[in-house]
């Protein structure tokens, strides 16, 4: 029997939501970024130095044009893999959470997940994603979720910060 149970559906929203947590809590967004104008403050020095002066002020004043890039690029990354799977687009499935392990149950069969085995937690705002790896998870609909059942999750794996 199980201790929570709940409907989930696999969205579009969703997933957007859950790849760009990912992002910033297991990719590094913000070191990313920062390396990015380190670089070019850098080559910047050096333009300066060597006394190409327009060059170094035209690469800092281009500076705010790197994080917006970069955002743009990580959209058309995760549009790019959303549109590529098929399978998981609107994807009803049913979860039911044990002591020990959760089972989620669907069309495509049933997945067994064990608490011990689980890499972390990732929260958003909406978002609850028990990855099993760094770079792959369960993600939930945290509306379809009690509370109990989120506080509950958090003791079997950490929350990844």
């Amino acid at each position: 029997m199980p201790l929570f149970s709940c409907e989930q559906t696999y969205t579009k929203e969703l997933y957007y939501e859950y790849a760009w947590c990912a992002y910033h809590k297991l990719r590094s967004y913000k070191k990313l970024i920062f390396g990015v104008i380190l670089v070019v403050l850098a080559v910047a020095l050096i333009f300066a130095f060597f006394g190409r002066y327009f060059g170094a002020v035209l690469l800092v004043l281009s500076l705010p044009i790197y994080p917006i890039a970069l955002k743009k690029s990580m959209n058309k990354q995760i549009e790019n893999v959303w549109e590529s799977n098929q399978v998981y687009k609107n994807f009803d499935y049913h979860v039911d959470f044990y002591d020990d392990y959760l089972e989620i149950i669907s069309e495509n069969g049933t997945n067994k997940v064990v608490y011990d085995k689980l890499y972390g937690i990732l929260e958003s705002e909406h978002v609850l994603a028990l990855m099993v790896g760094n770079n792959q998870g369960n993600m939930f609909d945290k509306s379809k979720m009690s509370d109990e059942l989120i506080a509950f999750l958090k003791t079997k794996a950490r929350v990844i910060e």
